[in-house]
């Protein structure tokens, strides 16, 4: 828990809502005791509860995320969360050829895409976005349970940005920049 928004003042150890966030992990964990709790997860209750929803609410929506939503992301092997990187490399060709070309060239096996879908993905975005952007990607994955919108906000992020990060040369070097396009995005907002 402590990382989770690390210099963020309402989540401070023993802050209302450190207690609470741990109090819905805790719950979460006993709701499925074979799944556990997988780490992430803090990120994806934590904005919930910074966000205004009610405790018992923040619950209830991680298990909705967990079960229907990004299904098979946080169960062992993460196997669901790799495909999705996949994906996401597979689009980023289709959509955005020379940029999915120039990472693929960068890093063996697609492991820029692995490793920038993989902090996107796996915490929905809630580091790689505005806050305000985040929760309305977030109103239309609970209304549609379809991760396509999470491919989309790749895309989204990474097309305004496609000239710098066309002119890296070494894989560091893209995956620092990459990195930074989340921070820079919450910045401008």
């Amino acid at each position: 828990l402590p990382r989770t928004f690390a210099g963020c003042k309402e989540l401070n150890k023993g802050s209302p809502l450190w207690e609470a966030l741990k109090r819905v992990l805790t719950a979460f964990a006993a709701h499925d005791a074979e799944l556990g709790y997988v780490q992430s997860m803090n990120f994806l209750a934590a904005f919930l509860l910074l966000a205004g929803v009610k405790e018992e609410e923040a619950f209830w929506c991680l298990v909705i995320m967990v079960e229907k939503v990004v299904p098979g992301y946080f169960e062992e092997g993460m196997m669901a969360a790799k495909v999705d990187q996949r994906v996401f490399a597979e689009l980023l060709l289709e959509n955005l050829p020379a940029l999915g070309l120039h990472l693929a060239a960068l890093g063996p096996d697609n492991i820029i895409c692995g490793i920038i879908a993989s902090q996107w993905l796996l915490t929905l975005f809630v580091h790689a976005l505005p806050d305000e952007v985040t929760a309305c990607m977030w109103d239309v994955l609970f209304k549609e349970k379809s991760r396509h919108v999470l491919f989309a906000a790749c895309l989204a992020v990474l097309e305004p940005h496609m000239s710098e990060i066309l002119a890296t040369t070494e894989m560091g070097e893209c995956i620092e920049l990459l990195q930074l396009l989340g921070n820079r995005a919450r910045e401008e907002s």
